[in-house]
Parts: C-alpha cells; structure tokens; sequence
C-alpha cells in the first residue's frame, strides 16, 4: 500500500492498464482500485495447502481478516477472498441482530486495506483537487434524481438503497443477476440468496450488492464497492461460485450441488433493445389514454367482463399463493420453461420414492429439492415432506397452473400500446378465438343449464351453481372428429383459463410423474358437472369458477374400473380414449344429440350399479383421451358458486 503511494498517476495507470483495470480517476481513485484488486487476489486450494499455518496467518492478517480457527478454516477463508461476510449458514434459525453486527464487522476488516489506501492517496492529493471535488459533489447530487437506465431487462432488487441511480450490469454475456433458492427440511432450511453486479446509470461506478435470508422476510444485505467493472466482476463471479460450486460464465450448464443454492432460472425477456422500445410504448400508450375519451369496446358486455376476469394478475398470483408459491421470489411471467421443468423432475423423483416406499429421510431430501427448484414460502414452519399421493398432486397443479400462467403474462406483455383499443379488446385479441354469448331463455342456454343443474352430484351439495354468462366458442384445436362424440366437462382454475383458451387443453409433459393421473397423462372430462367443478378450486370468498362444455370424440373406449396410471402408454391401439366407470352418471333414457351425432347426457344421476369387487370404485364417471385433435371446444360458463356453508 505504502508502495502504492509513492508512486506518480501515470505509474498508477500504468499499472491498472497491466492488470485490466480502469484508468479514470484521481489518484486517490487508482490506488484504491489496485488496492482492492489485491485483495480479490484469487488463490488456488492446492497452492494454499502448500502453505504452513504460519504463512496463511501472514496472509490473512495482510487481508484483515480473522487468523483464528485450525488450517482448514484458514484455506477456506482465503479461497472465500473476506466473502463469509453474508455466510448465511444460520439465517433460518438466528436473526440480524447482534450476530448481523459480528458480520458487519468482519466485512469491514475486509476492506480495510483499500480505504486506508484511498485515504492516504486523498492525503496527498488533496491540496491539488479542491475545485474538482466541488465539482464532483455536485454532479452526484445531479445524479441521485436520475433513473435506472430505460430498456434495463431486470429490476435492481427493491431492497437496494441505490436502486434510483444504478441499473444490474449485462453484457454480451446476458445480465449480471443471480437469484438462488435453497430448502433443507431436516435443517429447516428455506433461503434465499441474491446476487447482482450495479453499473451507476452514468457507467462510472460499481457495485456488488447481495441480500439473504429465510424466504418471506428481507433478510441481511451487503453492498460491496468496487473500484472497477473488472474487480466487480471477478467478486461477482468468485461470489457465484462460493454461493453454488458452479462457474458463472458456464452456467448455462448449471448442475445443482448438494448443501449449494440451485439457481432459479429468470426469463428476462427480449433483448435491450426490444425492452426498450416496449416501455417507450406503454408510456406512449398510457399518455394517450389519459388524453383521449374512453373508447368503447366492441366486445359484448359479457366478454369484457370475462377477458377482465381471466387476464386478472391479482387473481392469477392469488391462485398460486394460496399453494404456498413464492411470488417474490420467482414473478409471475419470469419463470422459464426449464425451472418448470426442473419441478417436474422432483415430483418424479418423489413418485419414484413412494412407489418403492422410501423413507421419510430419502422424501425429505427430495422434496428438499423441489423446494429449492420452485421457491415456497412457509415462514418459520419447517416445509413439509411431500409424503402423500394427495400432495403430489397438489404439487403438479400448481407447475400446471404456473404454466398456464407465464402463457397469460406473455400474451399480456405482447399487447401493443394502442390507445384507441381498450385492454379488454387486446385481451380478446389475443386469444385466437371467437366467444359468442348465449342469451338466456334461448333452447342452448336451456340444454346447458339443464345439462348443468341435472348432473349436480349428491356428494357435491355444500355448494350450487347458476350460470352468469355462457358463450358458445370456437377455436382451432386441431379437432379431426371422429366417432362416439360426447358433450363432457372440464374446469380449472381461474388463472389458469387464459392459457387454456389461447393455447388449448394439454397434456402433461413426458418429465412430469403419472401418479396424479388416474388413468394416464391425458385431458380429463365428465359428465357429472360438480364433478368437474370442484377442479374450479373456488370457495365462499371466491365463488367465482368457469367450466368448459366440450365435444370429445371418444372413438372405442377402454372401459375400466381400477386406476392405471400408464394408461398413455399402454392403451390398446384399437382404442382411442378410456372410460373410468363410476356407480353415479346420467341417465341414459335422457341422453339427447345435437348436431347429428354429439350425445348430451343431460339426464339426472342415477345408480349405475358399477361396483369394483376389487377395490375402490369411482363415483363418478372420467373420461380421458390422450390426444388433443379429438376435443373441440363448444361452450364456456362463468357460474357463481352459492355455498351453503
């Protein structure tokens, strides 16, 4: 340091220009940037083994940091080059308080030798650069007004003190951000860790900025100046490391290591450019609407009102937080493809382990997992083991509704900024698909409602339903026909309808398990409508649901009575749908066509005397095709859902 010193500004460029350093600044600046370089001075693990306990002392105590503990702490604080500042080891079970002080401290020490080179430095330079440093201050007190820089892809974390002057770093590598998810249940481990590289708006100054802790608090955080891109960058990425035993710029073969954070894949978008253009034209589009007289919507009344419904973020996240989805961890619409995926593959490992029924400690560990790839938020309750077929299937509902999802945020996000079309209309638009609104007391709405009230099963009665629109629907779904048409039910979640009506019913990916499926990985329907209903998942503050009418071509079925859950796979080829059969269904006698050849069982339950002598025997009946083409969407309800208690 003292070296440092003594040394003119054009030795000190020289110098950061040797090592990739910038060269801008006072001398104050350039010293304490070589400064810190030092200090982030990478070791290998075989050179410091190397070493006696004496030299690593010298090294540490060079550093300012603790020389206490046996050789193998020593190795290990140096590799961690003063980064144990944020050590959250024990953020689940201790709070901030005094042992959030040892840390700060402990994180001063480590850049102690900077600051007394940056002070020292400003010592001998300060009689010459009194009006600069006027100067300086003043363009500071400029710069705090200025905002993150437009068309920046990700959000400076909102905990950030400096997040209206600096923006997250990206470069031609992608952006500098890095979100890690962590869950241990046999420690009752459920953190998190943030990390992100800051480039001041005015791309003069850096910082590494980290925050941890357990999921649902704001936990500890850290600000980490730096005196250049380089040396920020090389503390980002030996953070990355420490935090993940993975290397940042190959993290795109990210591979989880046990006791590391798993890193939750961030769709950041469309490039720089593209982003900005896109909130240049919100902008644009929220001042013209402001401007401009409310233009009407040229939807019906009744529509409007359903693209308000099913385009509701406030119900969409309120959907999956009532699963326990951790949504400021991980927003609606950031989740990527592969980090569904990467849930998916847990709850398999889970299925694995039931079917060979593991211990709770194997469960434990992989629903650990599954936590760690899909963020949860538990508060301080341990997170519990997915021990149960039931939970497993709460589990793929909600990577299900989480997809449907990220389909809905994405068609939002595509709508353009035209003032002179009402969001509802862009909504619509978007959808690829005409809704034709069923007046009531014409003979359709009176073949639905019946269809409707009729197959209201006894085992469903804490509720009712009316209609509150119906509309008649055409899309293209691919629907070739076929033989054995019937007009069945579907329902689902509210959140999870923008992406059925613009993408259409689907089926469960290969990766995902088949225990939560009956009969296979296939679409289900009904033809009892409660039964369907209850995958409305509504209850007495949200009684609103919406239930899907649609012609299946059944073709020949495969009748059966027990559960197969392979049936995808093992369908006989001369079938082309199965039929679970349940003691309940419509009556026969009852049953009405439509369109020449589609069979509407409208008829009330009645007994089947279907009865399973081996086992349980479904109460209602299910019907499942495993492709697509054989269903065609023809009705969609909005009902109100009247509870009795």
């Amino acid at each position: 340091m003292a070296d440092l010193n003594k040394k003119t500004v054009a030795q000190l460029k020289a110098l950061c220009k040797k090592q990739g350093l910038e060269t801008g600044g006072r001398k104050a600046d350039l010293v304490a940037r070589l400064a810190a370089a030092d200090d982030a001075a990478d070791f290998t693990e075989a050179d410091l083994k190397k070493k006696t306990v004496a030299q690593l002392k010298d090294l540490l105590d060079e550093k300012g940091l603790s020389t206490s503990g046996r050789k193998a702490d020593l190795i290990a604080r140096l590799l961690a080059g003063g980064g144990d500042d944020d050590d959250d080891g024990d953020d689940d079970k201790k709070g901030s308080g005094s042992n959030g002080k040892r840390r700060a401290a402990r994180g001063g020490q480590a850049t102690k030798k900077a600051k007394q080179a940056a002070a020292a430095a400003a010592d001998d330079d300060a009689d010459d650069d009194g009006d600069e440093e006027s100067e300086e201050e003043e363009e500071e007190k400029e710069e705090a007004v200025v905002k993150r820089k437009a068309g920046s892809r990700c959000a400076v974390d909102k905990f950030c003190p400096m997040a209206d002057r600096f923006h997250v770093y990206e470069d031609h590598e992608g952006v500098w951000d890095f979100t890690g998810n962590q869950t241990n249940i046999g420690q009752n481990n459920n953190k998190f860790y943030i990390l992100q590289l800051l480039e001041s708006d005015d791309k003069r100054t850096y910082h590494t900025w980290t925050r941890w802790g357990r999921v649902g608090v704001p936990g500890q955080n850290k600000i980490m100046p730096g005196t250049s891109l380089a040396a920020c960058k090389a503390s980002f990425m030996k953070k990355f490391k420490d935090k993940t035993r993975n290397d940042w710029y190959d993290r795109a073969n990210f591979v989880k290591v046990p006791g590391k954070y798993d890193m939750v894949h961030i769709d950041y978008g469309a490039d720089d450019e593209e982003t900005a253009k896109h909130e240049e034209a919100l902008k644009k589009k929220k001042k013209a609407q402001a401007k401009v007289k409310k233009v009407e919507s040229k939807l019906a009344p009744s529509v409007q009102r359903l693209m308000q419904l099913i385009f509701d973020v406030k119900k969409m996240t309120q959907a999956v937080v009532e699963m326990k989805y951790d949504v400021k961890k991980m927003p609606l619409g950031k989740l990527r493809p592969e980090q569904i995926k990467a849930g998916y593959e847990s709850l398999k490992t889970i299925e694995d382990l039931l079917k060979r029924n593991a211990g709770r400690r194997a469960l434990a560990d992989a629903s650990s997992e599954f936590y760690t790839r899909i963020p949860h938020v538990f508060g301080m309750r341990v997170p519990p083991v997915i021990a149960t077929t039931a939970m497993l299937q709460e589990k793929l509902q909600l990577l299900e509704a989480l997809e449907d999802i990220k389909t809905a945020m994405r068609l939002i996000d595509q709508e353009g900024p035209d003032a002179s079309e009402p969001e509802e209309d862009q909504h619509f638009r978007q959808l690829k698909c005409d809704l034709t609104p069923v007046e009531k007391g014409t003979d359709k709405f009176t073949l639905i409602n019946d269809y409707l009230q009729n197959t209201h099963g006894s085992t469903h009665r804490q509720y009712t339903m009316e209609i509150v629109d119906a509309f008649e629907v055409d899309k293209d779904t691919g629907y070739k026909g076929g033989d054995n048409k019937m007009l069945l039910w579907h329902g689902s979640r509210i959140s999870n309808w923008a992406g059925i009506l613009s993408q259409g019913l689907r089926i469960a990916p290969p990766e995902a398990p088949v225990t939560g499926y009956m009969f296979g990985k296939g679409v289900y329907f009904a033809d009892a409508s409660s039964k369907s209903a209850n995958y409305c998942f509504t209850n007495r503050s949200n009684n609103t649901g919406i239930l899907l009418l649609c012609e299946v071509a059944l073709g020949k079925q495969e009748e059966r009575l027990s559960a197969d859950s392979y049936l995808h796979q093992t369908l006989p080829k001369t079938k082309q749908s199965t039929w679970g059969k349940g003691r309940v269904a419509p009556d026969p006698k009852d049953t009405i066509v439509i369109d020449g050849d589609v069979k509407v069982p409208k008829g009330k339950l009645a007994d089947t005397g279907v009865s399973n002598p081996h086992g349980y025997t479904l109460q209602y009946n299910e019907f499942i095709v495993y492709n697509t083409k054989q269903i065609r969407f023809r009705y969609l309800l909005r009902c109100k859902f009247n509870y009795k208690y």
